[in-house]
């Protein structure tokens, strides 16, 4: 349990994250969510191969319904 919270806080506050259709970077600044002029989605959900009982997926809105259809048909 200690190794998930020290990977949680672990995260830089400057980091990218990673579109979950397209896999293009999503700057993240601290302090500003969404940053200025982006335009993405944090989904929760639950990811029976990842740690912690809900998983957040950013994801660009212009790629959100591509999302949801894939979502959807799995």
């Amino acid at each position: 349990m200690d190794d998930i919270v020290e990977d949680a806080l672990a995260t830089p506050p400057d980091a990218d994250e990673e579109c979950s259709v397209c896999g293009e970077s999503i700057p993240i600044e601290e302090g500003v969510v969404p940053p200025e002029g982006e335009e993405y989605a944090v989904l929760r959900a639950a990811d029976p191969e990842r740690p912690g009982v809900m998983t957040e997926r950013w994801v660009h809105r212009a790629c959100l319904r591509t999302y949801l259809d894939e979502s959807a048909e799995g």
